[in-house]
């Protein structure tokens, strides 16, 4: 299962447009997460993402997630 974020994009010079995306990460591969300012840095095995959403809201939907999967493996294994 994947969770959906908004990226703050840093640097970003090839685009007017507004700098965040929507992205969709697998909470898996989330090593740990912080607050930093008004947004929340997850920090993956390989890279840092900055995201909008506040550490509460992160951390909400990492349970929410995880919950999901655990009910899933339950039924799997009946």
């Amino acid at each position: 299962m994947f969770i959906e974020l908004t990226e703050i994009l840093e640097g970003n010079l090839y685009s007017n447009k507004e700098p965040v995306r929507l992205i969709s990460i697998n909470p898996i591969k989330i090593q740990a997460f912080f607050t930093e300012e008004k947004s929340t840095v997850l920090q993956l095995r390989r890279e840092s993402v900055k995201v909008q959403e506040d550490y509460e809201t992160v951390k909400a939907l990492i349970a929410i997630s995880e919950k999901s999967q655990s009910n899933t493996k339950r039924r799997d294994s009946r």
